[in-house]
């Protein structure tokens, strides 16, 4: 075999999609972990067992939330990893960058889960989240634009006008007034579940 460093091999770049779908995986199971089941040291009534759940309906929205954005992130890692012919040194350690992110998601959920009404627990949650989405920008654009690791097969066009779509997801979410609906939702239960206990 002719002297060819690692990371150009294409066993190389089996091992960062396994690293990665590893993450992913692992990110989204302890999100779930985080929702703890209501205890009671008595015996209790159907009413109190209804009251103990709404306790845990910010974990639980929380949960979903997050769930939902960790698999958007990986839908569409997985779909830029099928157009990539191998990973270099940059998109190594854009990639390393991008999963330590997405290992702070369950932690950051959590936070939000816990205080629900504080600013710092969802300033913390946004910023994780679009610290996500702006390393998944670059990391699309060093692909798409500033390498030639993209698969010729698509077109600069095609990569264009993906650009664009990537771009303005991270852009619309955070500058957009007023917060998105999903947002507001989420905060308004985590508040009337605080009221009913």
């Amino acid at each position: 075999m002719p002297n060819v460093p690692t990371n150009l091999l294409p066993g190389a770049s089996k091992r960062m999609e396994a690293l990665s779908d590893g993450v992913f995986s692992i990110a989204a199971t302890l999100l779930v972990l985080e929702i703890k089941v209501p205890h009671f040291e008595h015996s209790y009534t159907k009413a109190e067992m209804w009251v103990a759940l709404k306790t845990v309906l910010p974990s639980f929205i929380a949960f979903v939330f997050s769930f939902l954005n960790i698999l958007i992130f990986w839908v569409n890692h997985d779909a830029v990893g099928k157009v990539i012919s191998r990973y270099d040194h940059k998109t190594t350690y854009l990639n390393v960058v991008f999963l330590l992110l997405i290992s702070l998601i369950p932690f950051t959920t959590n936070f939000v889960s816990e205080y629900p009404d504080s600013f710092v627990a969802i300033s913390i949650y946004g910023i994780v989240l679009l610290l996500n989405a702006i390393i998944a920008c670059v990391m699309y654009w060093y692909l798409a634009f500033g390498s030639k690791l993209m698969l010729p097969a698509v077109s600069i066009q095609s990569r264009k006008k993906i650009w664009k779509r990537i771009i303005m997801g991270p852009v619309l979410l955070y500058l957009r007034k007023p917060p998105p609906k999903a947002v507001v939702m989420y905060f308004r239960l985590c508040r009337m579940c605080k009221f009913v206990e």
